[in-house]
């Protein structure tokens, strides 16, 4: 961790796994960013399929809370099923995968 501005900045990037997960009907995910980036976090089905941006904007160092409803980008609900969730800030990129149940 680093100290900036009395508080603690992560050192290096990272997207953690979803909680809860399975989940119903939303879940949340804390993406760590140890310096100002372009962070974007996007939500695809399992056919790799776009369903939801979840963020796609500069983002400060810190950590940060995103949180997913199951919605695509019309605000229509998602069946169940696995989703992966893929988190991409300049050469960075990490994927999880994520359970919706209902």
């Amino acid at each position: 961790l680093k100290i900036e501005n009395g508080e603690e900045l992560p050192m290096e990037f990272a997207l953690s796994q979803n909680y809860p997960n399975p989940f119903n009907p939303i879940t949340k995910f804390k993406v760590s960013i140890p310096q100002t980036s372009q962070v974007e976090v996007v939500v695809y089905n399992i056919l790799g399929q776009r369903m939801r941006t979840l963020i796609n904007e500069v983002r400060q160092a810190g950590y940060h809370t995103i949180e997913w409803d199951g919605t695509n980008e019309h605000g229509n609900n998602l069946p169940s099923g696995v989703y992966f969730v893929r988190m991409i800030s300049g050469t960075f990129s990490n994927v999880k995968k994520v359970m919706m149940l209902k």
